[in-house]
């Protein structure tokens, strides 16, 4: 019973902290020196490839916290 309790409250939690991580990249992706900073790492030949695994799995978190609201 205790686990259903905890699961219950840490889904408004876990809402709450996607959201202010989500509003932080948004502000953070309209700064000029950031965005130059991101396309310059999406251009590294180390990192490059990964960049659309990691949209991917932000898209699925996003989705999957869509589902939750």
């Amino acid at each position: 019973m205790n686990r259903i309790f905890r699961w219950l409250r840490a889904v408004p939690e876990l809402l709450l902290a996607y959201a202010a991580l989500r509003a932080d990249a948004e502000i953070a992706l309209r700064d000029p020196d950031i965005r130059a900073a991101l396309d310059r790492l999406k251009e590294d030949p180390a990192i490059g490839p990964l960049v659309p695994r990691f949209s991917a799995e932000w898209r699925a978190v996003e989705n999957a916290v869509s589902r939750l609201r």
